[in-house]
């Protein structure tokens, strides 16, 4: 996992995307064994999250679709792999925009993507990462390599539902992460983060089933995805570079 992170840290830096640079380092830190970084993170103090039903869910997607202007336009495909409107839909939250990258500068491509949603609760993580890079300790089993960095070492294993590859569940710093190993010696990472500066939000009502259903949606195509052409760090919307005219 210390290397996954810090190709993703080394990628972040490229895209000079500080804050969520941040949210890595804690995570690489922990990893590490530097406990400074493990203190700071503690003091920030997980809120506790109403829950909700389905309902509120769903009436929350249709508030954002009525009152906020789209950012991402329906049925966008999203870093090349997950559809905009059913992510929205799936969210009770209207996507602000993304972050995508991929590069060949390892025996296995590296593909970031970050999805920011809007979220008026800073208590809450906002941003959605999938991050595909070449496996860390193939001599490992997913569970041992996962376990060492899962809270209370913890990990669950996941149903592939007859798709390649093997995947784990487990709860990192509070936030849940799911991992799957592909058969071609990748690891996908998919989990929330929080792209302000509150540190340690809570996941949002509804992570598990969402990151599952991306788990699956994903594990199809994302091999062959990450294959494609090199792509520098791209914004969506684009963020404009000049001060237009009045």
């Amino acid at each position: 996992m210390v290397r996954d992170l810090q190709n993703w840290l080394r990628a972040r830096t490229r895209r000079q995307h500080i804050v969520s640079s941040l949210v890595v380092a804690l995570i690489l830190c922990s990893a590490v064994g530097l406990t400074k970084a493990h203190d700071v993170y503690l003091e920030h103090k997980k809120a506790e999250v109403a829950s909700s039903a389905s309902a509120a869910v769903a009436s929350a997607y249709a508030s954002a679709q009525a009152s906020a202007t789209q950012a991402v336009p329906d049925g966008t495909k999203i870093c090349d792999l997950l559809d905009s409107t059913d992510l929205e839909q799936r969210t009770g939250r209207q996507i602000l925009s993304y972050q995508f990258s991929r590069y060949h500068d390892t025996s296995i491509p590296t593909q970031d993507c970050s999805i920011d949603f809007d979220q008026p609760n800073p208590h809450i993580a906002d941003q959605l990462v999938l991050y595909y890079t070449e496996m860390p300790s193939p001599e490992m089993s997913l569970t041992d390599d996962r376990v060492r960095f899962a809270d209370n070492s913890v990990v669950h294993s996941v149903s592939m539902n007859d798709l390649p590859g093997e995947a784990v569940s487990y709860m990192n710093r509070g936030n849940e992460m799911i991992t799957w190993r592909s058969p071609k010696g990748a690891n996908l990472h998919i989990w929330f983060v929080s792209a302000n500066s509150y540190l340690g939000a809570g996941d949002p009502l509804g992570t598990h089933e969402l990151l599952l259903h991306i788990l699956y949606e994903v594990v199809p195509i994302i091999d062959e995805v990450a294959a494609g052409p090199p792509q520098p760090l791209t914004y969506y919307p684009s963020t404009p570079t000049t001060t237009p005219t009045p």
